[in-house]
């Protein structure tokens, strides 16, 4: 049933996007978001995401815009509008220093959360130094003047996991400590649990 609306709005996608959708892409669609997230509700939140993913860095940067209310009711867009994220967190400083990224942010609203990993895009010389300094110039720029909150993520995420994947999860646990992440302690290791990942 679930397939056969997809394909009902598919032909309007294509127009606007210009792609092609194929029923195989819309088969495994509905397949996978009825295996892992069927019944997958935390308890004391709603959560709307919005994944978008690019094709310049490192296979594609992601960003994901997420909305978290008391009720579905209360998240009236998926996206997040210019100057109005509570939390950037920022697991790849080039990813952050985009201009979509930093619009984001507001001096008297947001926080910003930074992993301090200088992971070179392709798109640099091979001579040119990494700009940790001015990325980070910027944020504080539209912080106001405040620095962002600076977490060695991905050398954790190494030392402690063995793994630089666990980086965006320990990042997440940081921003939460420090009180910037809605979510009970419970909702957030109910998710871990429900993804399937190890902790």
């Amino acid at each position: 049933q679930c397939a056969v609306m997809l394909r009902g709005v598919g032909s309007r996608l294509e127009e606007h996007h210009q792609v092609r959708i194929l029923d195989e892409a819309v088969n495994a669609a509905v397949r996978l978001s009825n295996r892992y997230l069927s019944g997958r509700q935390l308890p004391d939140k709603a959560v709307s995401v919005l994944d978008q993913t690019g094709l310049a860095q490192k296979g594609g940067a992601v960003t994901t815009h997420i909305r978290i209310a008391k009720t579905p009711e209360d998240i009236h867009a998926v996206r997040i509008a210019a100057g109005e994220a509570d939390l950037v967190l920022g697991c790849d400083m080039v990813v952050v220093n985009d201009y979509w990224a930093l619009s984001k942010i507001r001096a008297d609203r947001s926080h910003v959360v930074l992993n301090d990993y200088q992971a070179m895009p392709g798109t640099f010389t091979p001579d040119m130094q990494f700009p940790a300094k001015d990325i980070i110039a910027a944020i504080a720029t539209g912080l106001g003047g405040r620095q962002p909150m600076q977490v060695a993520g991905t050398e954790l995420a190494l030392a402690l996991m063995g793994d630089a994947i666990a980086t965006n999860l320990l990042m997440l646990g940081f921003a939460w400590q420090q009180g910037l992440v809605p979510l009970s302690f419970e909702s957030i290791m109910r998710a871990v649990e429900l993804n399937g990942a190890a902790v």
